[in-house]
């Protein structure tokens, strides 16, 4: 990182005076409003990792300066793990042994790394057992009662203090994953419940208290849908975006995620169904991996410009869908393209209407579904750059970057790779530690070329600016607060991160800059819009 040459004045009068005198001619203005907060706080537990199935942990080193909320053991592996024997199955049906006991794996990371272990219990059903004959096959021996001797286990035995729970991992691509027929919608939202009411009772019997540890769920993970199950009993394929239509209550639900939410609010509600008066959720959680390919059987067919190189634009322009309600989507496949996803804004409707306590967490996130395609290396830092204080400051509680580290060497989604931190590490640990604090409004007039994000610390403000564009900007900064304004000009190199941390004292800004020429990748104007 650059530390203050991206600096070209340091605090100069005050912005409105006709005295002030600048040495580069300013190409935009960027308000920052001090006084003006929207009610969001983001706090370290914003910033979570997963631990990519049971790839061998990092360093501390390496992972305690990222400052996470959480560190996530969860996903397609622990979908088929049996804790009581350490051993998982692979994608093609091959058991294996983790290279430590499980209890051992969570016990060095919450130890080690300052971040508080967030466990997914395994509700698909499938894990390796021993059968009549004492031969380790893939049986269907996972249960609620298995789910609830683990969390006995794991804080009764061994004392760890679990407190965050996922149940399971994406129920509705298990056909995808695992080859296991997916459930319906009243199917899942039965054995949800059963699994709820299993762990609720067994933290009761730990601790006196069921809402010591906390539920996650349902980790779904079908946006190209819309969030459907896409289960032929509830879905039907139909010449709309997304490809299906669905029905849920009998009619009375054209969405699974407000259904689910129904559902348990009335089990909940219901005594005699719900005698110990058990919640059922805590955080409503979704998985999402942006898809910028035309096929995805075809790792090669990612998204062109007419002239023939990759859309990198309009793939970074299509961060959008996150939060803005107007934004049509064109070029992700991961939602349905030509109407406005919003996943954000919807989420927040949802439980708004019908489980209003809940918190909202994206548990996984990472640039295709299929590693290491082919992408212009800046997509990857660059999308993940804007997408972190996009969905903060709307109020968003969790945001679990997929991976921690790499399952293999050269892994494109990992943070930390052979031992070493990648590009994503470094734009991520600009983020977790500096954009904590108060949320404040931040305009600038560069359109989606620019984004700004801001927060209010005890120190000062630090600002968060993120340049999409081919080419370098250089804007007039001006920080609004009780005491009056102050401004500052700026240089944004392109394909940049740039944070600018202006204290309340008066001294001097400083300025951090990550991008394109610090992670080495030219620049090339074929690539802009």
């Amino acid at each position: 990182m650059k530390h203050t040459i991206a600096l070209l004045i340091s605090l100069f009068a005050v912005l409105s005076s006709a005295h002030a005198q600048v040495s580069v001619a300013l190409d935009g203005q960027i308000t920052v409003d001090a006084t003006a907060t929207n009610g969001v706080v983001i706090k370290k537990e914003f910033y979570g990792a997963d631990t990519n199935g049971f790839a061998k942990l990092p360093a501390s080193e390496h992972v305690t300066p990222l400052h996470l909320g959480y560190v996530k053991f969860g996903g397609n592996l622990h979908s088929v793990f049996n804790w009581k024997l350490n051993r998982y199955i692979d994608s093609k049906g091959r058991i294996h042994e983790i290279e430590s006991p499980f209890d051992s794996r969570i016990s060095f990371a919450k130890n080690s790394y300052n971040a508080t272990p967030m466990v997914q219990v395994n509700m698909l059903g499938w894990q390796p057992d021993y059968d009549s004959n004492g031969n380790l096959v893939g049986m269907e021996t996972a249960t609620a009662a298995h789910a609830a001797a683990e969390l006995q286990f794991l804080n009764a035995t061994r004392g760890l203090g679990i407190k965050h729970i996922v149940m399971g991992n994406e129920p509705f691509d298990a056909d995808l994953t695992h080859k296991v027929a997916i459930p319906s919608a009243d199917e899942y939202i039965a054995k949800y419940i059963e699994y709820a009411v299993a762990l609720r009772d067994a933290q009761s019997a730990i601790s006196g208290n069921p809402n010591d540890v906390k539920l996650w769920g349902p980790e779904i993970a079908t946006g190209w849908t819309g969030w459907q199950t896409n289960h032929p009993s509830d879905c039907a394929k139909a010449p709309v975006p997304g490809g299906v239509t669905c029905s849920y209550g009998n009619g009375q639900f054209s969405e699974f995620i407000p259904y689910f939410l129904f559902k348990i609010a009335s089990f909940e509600n219901d005594r005699t169904l719900n005698p110990k008066g058990y919640k059922l959720l805590d955080v409503l959680t979704w998985h999402y991996y942006p898809l910028f390919r035309n096929q995805f059987n075809d790792k090669k067919s990612i998204i062109n410009t007419p002239a023939g190189v990759q859309n990198v634009a309009g793939m970074l322009e299509s961060v959008n869908l996150w939060t803005d309600v107007n934004y049509i989507n064109k070029y992700d496949s991961a939602s349905p393209k030509n109407v406005a996803p919003s996943i954000v804004p919807k989420y927040h409707a949802w439980k708004n209407a019908y489980y209003p306590n809940v918190k909202l967490a994206c548990t996984e996130f990472g640039i295709d579904s299929i590693n290491d395609i082919g992408y212009h290396p800046i997509v990857r830092p660059l999308y993940l750059a804007d997408l972190i204080a996009r969905i903060g400051e709307t109020g968003v509680n969790t945001f679990v970057n997929s991976f921690l580290q790499g399952f293999h060497s050269n892994d494109s989604w990992a943070m930390i790779n052979d031992g070493k931190r990648t590009n994503l590490y470094r734009i991520f640990s600009m983020f977790s530690n500096n954009y904590l604090g108060q949320v404040i409004q931040s305009n600038d007039n560069y359109g989606d070329h620019v984004n700004v994000y801001s927060v209010k610390t005890a120190q000062g403000t630090n600002v968060m600016l993120v340049n999409k564009d081919v080419v370098a900007h250089t804007p007039a900064l001006t920080l609004v607060t009780r005491a009056g304004q102050r401004g500052l000009a700026l240089n944004l190199p392109a394909w940049s991160l740039t944070v600018a941390s202006i204290p309340d004292n008066g001294g001097a800004p400083t300025i951090q800059t990550f991008g394109a020429a610090e992670m080495n990748i030219p620049v090339s104007p074929e690539y802009g819009n």
